[in-house]
């Protein structure tokens, strides 16, 4: 699809005309028209009123009707299809209407009561019937402007809206017309093009401003590839760039996808299926923006995949907070930061994001797993690349379900579609774990703290914890019980990982309902562990693995920052 990206150029409002930027350079073509039935005055808002005679005026493009007196009043921002074909076209999707709803076309009725009434955009909401023309207005364009504008202009889209006027204060809401005007971007109501006017011409980007990108800060050089758009630091704010994994949360990205889209730019609003978080970060950093955020939407393995790429792209330099937007199966990060145990509900969107507003920033250690296996000789050799560790290390009984699930979804991908389905098959694959469980798990394994060896007690399960939450949910150190020595409480950055013991796989499961705690067995900076069987799983973060004989040694990798939600956010976070 070809798109101009010729500078506009038409870049100071006249005060004489409405403005509906980008689109408000056409003229309108009012024709005398005669009403049937009872029709408001789009400028005015005012009745039309006669009963014999062309009453008003209508515009032959985009519809508009008028009083005769005030069609002189409205300014050039005809957005009719025989206007505005040079725009970006809508992304329409066949929907049901629960309430009347009307065209944005031909102004009428969207007829029926089951089935999908009409179709509408998932972008800026533009509502048509199916068989009726389509103007290529849509407002995922405006990141393609050029920044010549001194001063950024509403949006506006007409019809469909609820709630008060901005201006006058009146219903805008209406069951018998196509009424009211929204802007894209502040999100402002207005009940008529007078109202429009009164409001003037700029637009503030409302409320979420300190976090959108502003499409007047945006120039590019004619590509249309993430990383190649150019941002003006002093027309933006801290803005919140946002990783969505499509795959995480049953296949819910897009619509969280499309509600982002309705509250932010569009352009930094990243599908992580295409190219990952590099290209969003790049331009970040090429753009030489060093003052914003970033939010990763999907599991603990989103986050990770987010702030690995950070350590390739900012290494030695401070990161971006980051905050998590929960869509995966245990989102221990997110419970422990205060974004919650999961987001299902895609219109939660917009309280989401004014969170981010008021949201603090804490470090939080990072740690680096190197897996060393053992040659014949019993000389241990590096096996693999190293791995960064989030959230928590194990090896026994944990792991091996984590093992189960993983080769269980990657055969049926199709039986994971939700957060609870999930849940489900990980409970499946947990009782059945109880029967075998891993007996004897201390005499298989050497554990050191700190170059010291510590005593392993009869376990089947060995965790090392950086976060207070594990295992979708369980708080594993502050309550655990102690095995001698004195520790220090826990904290995300003390430059301390706490290493604590599970039973077996009854203890499991009670410390997964909070019916019990973990047993505190250490507390140190450097974790050596040397297995001596190869049959025993082990998993970070929740990804698991299977081992031959070797040696895992946890060490401190860096400290990321991230932001939390102060009043729900676990004691431990906000401990300073």
């Amino acid at each position: 699809m070809d798109i101009d990206l010729e500078p506009n150029p038409y870049q100071q409002p006249d005060e004489n005309f409405i403005k509906m930027w980008p689109l408000g350079i056409h003229p309108h073509d009012w024709v005398d028209h005669r009403f049937n039935k009872p029709t408001k005055c789009e400028y005015c808002g005012s009745m039309i009123w006669g009963v014999l005679g062309k009453q008003g005026k209508m515009c032959s493009n985009c519809r508009y009707a008028t009083h005769h007196k005030c069609s002189s009043k409205v300014g050039d921002n005809c957005f009719g299809p025989e206007m505005c074909n040079e725009y970006q076209p809508h992304t329409m999707k066949s929907v049901h209407f629960g309430n009347p709803t009307f065209c944005n076309y031909c102004r009428g009725l969207l007829y029926g009561v089951t089935g999908k009434q009409g179709i509408q955009c998932t972008v800026c909401r533009y509502v048509s019937h199916k068989n009726c023309p389509l103007p290529n207005t849509c407002p995922v364009t405006s990141f393609y402007m050029q920044p010549t504008y001194e001063q950024m202009g509403h949006f506006w889209i007409e019809g469909n809206k609820s709630g008060k006027c901005s201006v006058c204060k009146s219903e805008c809401s209406s069951s018998t017309r196509l009424s009211a005007y929204q802007c894209f971007w502040c999100h402002y109501n207005v009940c008529s093009l007078k109202c429009q006017e009164e409001l003037g011409y700029v637009c503030d980007l409302g409320l979420l401003s300190d976090i959108i990108i502003s499409p007047i800060s945006i120039s590019t050089n004619m590509s249309l590839n993430v990383e190649d758009f150019r941002l003006n630091a002093d027309l933006i704010g801290v803005p919140l760039l946002v990783f969505i994994n499509k795959k995480s949360g049953g296949g819910l990205g897009t619509e969280f996808i499309k509600q982002f889209n309705r509250f932010l730019n569009p352009l930094q609003v990243i599908d992580l299926a295409n190219g990952g978080p590099g290209p969003g970060i790049r331009m970040m950093i090429e753009s030489g923006i060093q003052n914003y955020k970033i939010f990763a939407c999907g599991g603990d393995g989103t986050v990770a995949w987010v702030l690995s790429v950070l350590d390739n792209l900012m290494e030695g330099e401070d990161y971006p907070p980051v905050g998590v937007l929960p869509l995966g199966t245990g989102n221990d990060l997110s419970r422990s930061l205060g974004w919650g145990p999961g987001c299902e509900d895609p219109k939660a969107i917009k309280k989401t994001l004014f969170r981010t507003l008021h949201a603090e920033i804490t470090p939080i250690d990072r740690w680096v797993l190197n897996i060393n296996n053992r040659d014949e000789a019993g000389n241990y050799t590096i096996a693999q690349d190293p791995i960064v560790v989030n959230n928590y290390f194990s090896v026994g009984i944990d792991a091996i379900v984590a093992l189960k699930f993983h080769e269980k979804r990657e055969a049926n991908p199709e039986k994971f579609s939700s957060r609870a389905v999930n849940k489900m098959w990980y409970a499946k694959f947990g009782t059945k774990t109880m029967v075998e469980g891993c007996p004897n798990l201390q005499k298989t394994l050497v554990l050191e703290i700190d170059g010291v060896q510590v005593l392993v007690p009869p376990i089947e399960a060995l965790v090392v914890v950086n976060l207070p939450s594990c295992y979708g949910g369980a708080f594993c150190w502050e309550k655990a019980s102690k095995l001698g020595g004195q520790f220090s409480p826990m904290s995300v950055s003390d430059g301390l990982i706490e290493v604590v013991g599970v039973l077996n796989s009854l203890h499991l499961g009670q410390i997964q309902t909070g019916i019990s705690s973990p047993i505190k067995i250490g507390q140190g900076s450097h974790i050596r562990i040397v297995m001596e069987n190869d049959s025993i799983p082990i998993q970070y973060d929740g990804e698991p693995l299977r081992t031959t004989p070797c040696e895992m040694v946890i060490s401190y990798h860096n400290s990321a920052n991230m932001m939390y939600v102060p009043k729900k956010a676990h004691s431990v976070v906000r401990r300073k």
